[in-house]
Order: structure tokens, then C-alpha cells, then sequence
């Protein structure tokens, strides 16, 4: 009979991971990305190539959280969709 100390290697993995305290909040912190980068067109505020002349090189602000580029793109939406690029470029990788 075995014990439980000598269970599997991934069990024993898996509990010193969660003693460590910056182990899971790393972990909790990277599964909070992949989520917002998974669910761009739902949690992004506008729509990836939207433009906005009136709205070129917005500061930061309710509108536009992380300001605007040169064509009044938002860049929150623009990080988030292109956060979807860099999983997919990680994934195959």
C-alpha cells in the first residue's frame, strides 16, 4: 500500500505550487489574461480596426482609457486583440 506522501510526482507538484504564495498569484495573474484575450470582442471597448478621426491621438480619459493613435483607434482594444496574436504565436510556437 502506498502512503500518501508517495502518491504521484504531479500531486506532489501540485502541493508545493500552492505553498507558494507568488507561484499562484503568478498563476492567477497569467489565467486573468488568457481569459481577456480569449474574450476580446466581449470584453474589449470597441472593435479592433474601428477609427475615429475626430477622436486622433485622444488622451486618456472615459473614452478612451489608454488614449488613441494616430487614426483615433482605441489602444485597450487594440492591446487586448492583439494579446489573442501573441497566445496563438506562443501556442504554435
Amino acid at each position: 500500500m502506498r502512503s500518501r506522501r508517495n502518491a504521484s510526482l504531479w500531486a506532489d507538484a501540485f502541493r508545493r505550487l500552492r505553498r507558494n504564495r507568488f507561484a499562484v498569484v503568478g498563476g492567477v495573474v497569467i489565467i486573468l489574461f488568457v481569459l481577456i484575450a480569449v474574450l476580446a470582442p466581449v470584453v474589449a471597448p470597441r472593435g479592433y480596426g474601428d477609427a475615429s478621426f475626430e477622436a486622433a491621438f485622444a488622451r486618456p480619459g472615459p473614452e478612451f482609457p489608454l488614449g488613441a493613435d494616430f487614426l483615433g483607434r482605441d489602444l485597450l482594444s487594440r492591446l487586448i486583440y492583439g494579446a489573442r496574436i501573441s497566445l496563438t504565436v506562443a501556442a504554435l510556437g
